[in-house]
């Protein structure tokens, strides 16, 4: 999903369920990630999960991809 408001840098956003573990390895793997957030793009992945105590009720994992964390996956 793409997020953009004014004044602020654009971002990616990838939501997810449980799922975000491999969501993130693919975004972190993909050399077009790297390539976005040279440009100024910021990057997240959204990771929803049902509450244990309460099953109506959701809580999210939100985890910022930054260029650092590329670097271990991709060569420069």
């Amino acid at each position: 999903m793409l997020c953009i408001q004014k004044n602020h840098p654009p971002l990616l956003v990838q939501v997810t369920s449980s799922g975000w573990s491999s969501r993130l390895k693919k975004i972190k793997e993909e050399p077009l990630s790297k390539l976005a957030l040279a440009s100024g793009f910021n990057i997240e992945v959204h990771g929803w999960r049902k509450l244990k105590t309460n099953k109506n009720k959701m809580t999210i994992k939100v985890i910022p991809v930054k260029e650092e964390d590329l670097n271990e996956f991709q060569s420069t």
